[in-house]
């Protein structure tokens, strides 16, 4: 899926297939079906304890904002492609 068609009032859930496991300052995915592990920091982590399909993008981006204090213009990019990057390995689904 290309960036472009992710809309920013789409929610996002993660998939019941994927295992995660919280490690202090990172966080572990497991795709149960393919078996592939995955890392990422702290703020992944956050990003993806947010994907839990009460919030849309678009509010996502505006809640890491007050969590990490920057402006919502500044993190947009990054959290749209990390986003995107979480669909890509069908670690998380995508609706409106």
């Amino acid at each position: 899926m290309l960036m472009e068609k992710l809309n920013i009032n789409n929610y996002v859930k993660r998939k019941k297939e994927i295992a995660f496991q919280n490690m202090d300052q990172e966080l572990v995915l497991l795709n149960l079906e393919s078996g592939v592990y995955y890392s990422t920091n702290k703020v992944g982590q956050r990003i993806w304890q947010l994907c839990d399909g009460s919030m849309n993008i678009r509010e996502i981006i505006l809640k890491l904002s007050d969590d990490f204090d920057k402006s919502s213009d500044d993190i947009k990019n990054d959290v749209l492609e990390y986003i995107n990057d979480l669909i890509n390995e069908d670690l998380l689904s995508l609706y409106s």
